[in-house]
Protein backbone atom coordinates (compact mmCIF):
# COMPACT_ATOMS: atom_id res chain seq x y z
CA UNK A 1 0.00 0.00 0.00
CA UNK A 2 2.79 2.13 0.90
CA UNK A 3 4.33 2.17 -2.91
CA UNK A 4 1.08 2.68 -4.15
CA UNK A 5 0.95 5.89 -2.12
CA UNK A 6 4.37 6.80 -3.26
CA UNK A 7 3.48 5.86 -6.54
CA UNK A 8 0.61 7.97 -6.06
CA UNK A 9 2.39 11.18 -4.56
CA UNK A 10 5.23 10.75 -7.38
CA UNK A 11 2.75 10.88 -9.63
CA UNK A 12 0.92 13.84 -8.42
CA UNK A 13 4.33 15.83 -8.35
CA UNK A 14 5.03 14.79 -11.69
CA UNK A 15 1.96 16.37 -13.02
CA UNK A 16 1.93 19.41 -10.46
CA UNK A 17 5.34 20.05 -12.11
CA UNK A 18 4.41 19.56 -15.90
CA UNK A 19 1.04 21.64 -15.58
CA UNK A 20 3.65 24.47 -13.62
CA UNK A 21 5.79 23.92 -17.17
CA UNK A 22 3.06 24.06 -19.72
CA UNK A 23 1.94 26.84 -17.92
CA UNK A 24 5.16 28.65 -18.01
CA UNK A 25 5.47 27.77 -21.43
CA UNK A 26 2.44 29.40 -22.65
CA UNK A 27 2.55 32.28 -20.91
CA UNK A 28 6.34 33.00 -22.12
CA UNK A 29 5.11 32.47 -25.46
CA UNK A 30 2.29 34.74 -25.21
CA UNK A 31 4.21 37.52 -23.78
CA UNK A 32 6.79 36.84 -26.59
CA UNK A 33 3.81 37.30 -29.15
CA UNK A 34 2.52 40.84 -27.41
CA UNK A 35 6.14 42.14 -27.09
CA UNK A 36 6.69 41.48 -31.16
CA UNK A 37 3.46 43.28 -31.92
CA UNK A 38 4.38 45.80 -29.70
CA UNK A 39 7.72 45.99 -31.36
CA UNK A 40 6.39 46.17 -35.03
CA UNK A 41 3.50 48.87 -33.80
CA UNK A 42 6.91 51.21 -32.17
CA UNK A 43 8.92 50.96 -35.67
CA UNK A 44 5.67 52.07 -37.48
CA UNK A 45 5.24 54.95 -35.38
CA UNK A 46 9.31 55.75 -35.45
CA UNK A 47 8.97 55.80 -39.15
CA UNK A 48 5.87 58.11 -39.11
CA UNK A 49 7.67 60.08 -36.66
CA UNK A 50 10.88 60.47 -38.86
CA UNK A 51 9.17 60.98 -42.22
CA UNK A 52 7.29 63.77 -40.52
CA UNK A 53 10.59 65.52 -39.05
CA UNK A 54 12.20 65.11 -42.42
CA UNK A 55 8.83 66.81 -43.92
CA UNK A 56 8.86 69.41 -41.28
CA UNK A 57 12.56 70.64 -42.03
CA UNK A 58 11.85 70.70 -45.99
CA UNK A 59 8.90 72.94 -44.97
CA UNK A 60 10.90 74.91 -42.67
CA UNK A 61 13.28 74.98 -45.61
CA UNK A 62 10.86 76.59 -47.84
CA UNK A 63 9.11 78.89 -45.41
CA UNK A 64 13.19 80.82 -45.05
CA UNK A 65 13.36 81.10 -48.61
CA UNK A 66 9.60 82.41 -48.60
CA UNK A 67 10.53 84.72 -46.39
CA UNK A 68 13.41 86.34 -47.56
CA UNK A 69 11.47 86.50 -51.23
CA UNK A 70 8.59 88.20 -49.06
CA UNK A 71 11.52 90.57 -47.13
CA UNK A 72 13.00 91.24 -50.19
CA UNK A 73 9.48 92.49 -51.97
CA UNK A 74 8.47 93.96 -48.63
CA UNK A 75 11.85 95.84 -48.77
CA UNK A 76 11.43 97.08 -52.88
CA UNK A 77 7.79 97.98 -52.02
CA UNK A 78 8.54 100.56 -48.76
CA UNK A 79 11.49 102.03 -51.33
CA UNK A 80 8.27 102.75 -53.93
CA UNK A 81 6.51 103.90 -51.03
CA UNK A 82 8.86 106.27 -49.96
CA UNK A 83 9.69 107.77 -53.86
CA UNK A 84 5.83 107.84 -53.85
CA UNK A 85 5.63 110.45 -50.74
CA UNK A 86 8.26 112.17 -51.87
CA UNK A 87 6.55 113.14 -55.11
CA UNK A 88 3.05 113.70 -53.80
CA UNK A 89 5.24 116.15 -51.21
CA UNK A 90 6.14 117.78 -54.40
CA UNK A 91 2.86 118.11 -56.65
CA UNK A 92 0.38 120.70 -55.80
CA UNK A 93 -2.68 119.05 -56.97
CA UNK A 94 -4.81 122.22 -55.92
CA UNK A 95 -2.19 124.57 -58.23
CA UNK A 96 -2.34 121.85 -61.61
CA UNK A 97 -5.66 120.91 -61.32
CA UNK A 98 -6.62 125.10 -61.68
CA UNK A 99 -4.04 125.80 -64.27
CA UNK A 100 -4.72 122.78 -66.84
CA UNK A 101 -7.67 120.83 -65.91
CA UNK A 102 -7.96 119.29 -69.16
CA UNK A 103 -4.18 117.79 -68.96
CA UNK A 104 -4.64 116.76 -65.46
CA UNK A 105 -7.66 114.93 -65.84
CA UNK A 106 -6.23 112.88 -68.88
CA UNK A 107 -2.98 112.37 -66.75
CA UNK A 108 -4.83 110.62 -63.97
CA UNK A 109 -7.27 108.75 -65.95
CA UNK A 110 -4.08 107.23 -67.61
CA UNK A 111 -2.57 106.39 -64.20
CA UNK A 112 -6.05 104.69 -63.17
CA UNK A 113 -5.73 102.69 -66.34
CA UNK A 114 -2.10 101.96 -65.83
CA UNK A 115 -3.15 100.88 -61.90
CA UNK A 116 -6.18 99.05 -63.15
CA UNK A 117 -3.58 96.95 -65.58
CA UNK A 118 -1.40 95.63 -62.69
CA UNK A 119 -4.06 94.82 -60.38
CA UNK A 120 -5.92 92.88 -63.16
CA UNK A 121 -1.90 91.45 -64.15
CA UNK A 122 -1.46 90.61 -60.45
CA UNK A 123 -4.44 89.06 -59.86
CA UNK A 124 -5.32 86.82 -62.37
CA UNK A 125 -4.28 83.50 -63.02
CA UNK A 126 -2.78 82.28 -66.66
CA UNK A 127 -4.54 78.69 -67.14
CA UNK A 128 -3.02 76.25 -69.31
CA UNK A 129 -4.98 74.63 -71.79
CA UNK A 130 -5.41 71.47 -71.64
CA UNK A 131 -3.73 69.55 -74.31
CA UNK A 132 -6.09 66.97 -74.77
CA UNK A 133 -8.51 69.52 -75.78
CA UNK A 134 -6.80 70.20 -78.95
CA UNK A 135 -9.74 70.33 -81.49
Amino acid sequence: MMKLYIFFFIFMLVSSLSGGVYWYYTSTQATIALLRENNVKLKSAAEMLQATVDNMAANQALNEELNRELTANLQKATGKLDSLRKRFSQIDIVREAQTDPDGFAIRINRAIDRLREELRDETTTIVDPDPTDIE
